[in-house]
């Protein structure tokens, strides 16, 4: 984080500063910082664009019907099981939303902290 650190008389800061009594006409200290940004907040789960929004122009109107649930379907069907048909069974349906994402989050966590050099 880049700071600024320097001193002077406070009567230049009386302008700008409402100043107590102790601190008039006398050297002080300044420091400048950036402000602290509030870390962004992240759309509810229902507003967010999903992989699925993002293709749905694609999608065929026709197959609308058949492609419903096709995937679970897929899922329960096949002789063997996928690692998330597995989890599923042990999966706590309110941690749900904390979840949505997380893989990403992660993955985008590391990715930029090998670009900032903090990887291992």
């Amino acid at each position: 984080m880049e700071a600024i650190r320097t001193t002077m008389n406070s009567a230049r800061l009386a302008p700008i500063i409402d100043l107590p009594d102790t601190l008039r006409n006398r050297e002080v200290e300044v420091i400048v910082l950036p402000k602290a940004e509030k870390p962004k907040k992240r759309p509810p789960v229902s507003e967010r664009k999903s992989m699925m929004g993002c293709l749905s122009e694609y999608a065929n109107p026709a197959l609308r019907e058949l492609e419903e649930g096709a995937w679970e379907r897929a899922a329960e069907e096949a002789s063997v099981e996928s690692i998330m048909g597995i989890l599923k069974d042990y999966a706590n349906p309110a941690l749900r939303e904390l979840e949505e994402g997380a893989w990403e989050r992660a993955a985008a966590e590391k990715h930029l902290a090998k670009m900032n050099d903090d990887y291992p």
